[in-house]
C-alpha cells in the first residue's frame, strides 16, 4: 500500500466505526437513512465527514462539541448503509 498515514479494518458487526476514538477524516461509501451519531460523536473537533444520506452527498464540519456545519451535494444513487 503506497501510503502510511492511513488504516483500513474490517468492520464489526453492529458496529459503526471505532468506538471510543477520533478521527480527523471519516468517508462513509454507502447510504445512511440519517446521520449516524455513533459517527459523529468520533469525528474530531475540526475534523469533516463526508457520507451518502438517501440520495444526496453530506459534508460535515465539526467545529465544537455541539456545532456542525453541513453542505449537501445532490443528483447521486448508493448502496444502502446496514447497521
Amino acid at each position: 500500500f503506497p501510503f502510511d498515514n492511513i488504516e483500513i479494518r474490517i468492520a464489526e458487526p453492529n458496529q459503526l466505526g471505532m468506538q471510543g476514538k477520533l478521527f480527523d477524516k471519516i468517508l462513509v461509501s454507502a447510504a445512511a437513512r440519517d446521520v449516524p451519531k455513533d459517527l459523529l460523536d468520533q469525528l474530531a473537533i475540526g475534523g469533516r465527514m463526508v457520507l451518502p444520506v438517501k440520495n444526496e452527498i453530506l459534508i460535515i464540519d465539526k467545529l465544537s462539541d455541539d456545532n456542525f456545519q453541513e453542505r449537501f451535494l445532490t443528483g447521486f444513487a448508493f448502496v444502502p448503509l446496514i447497521y
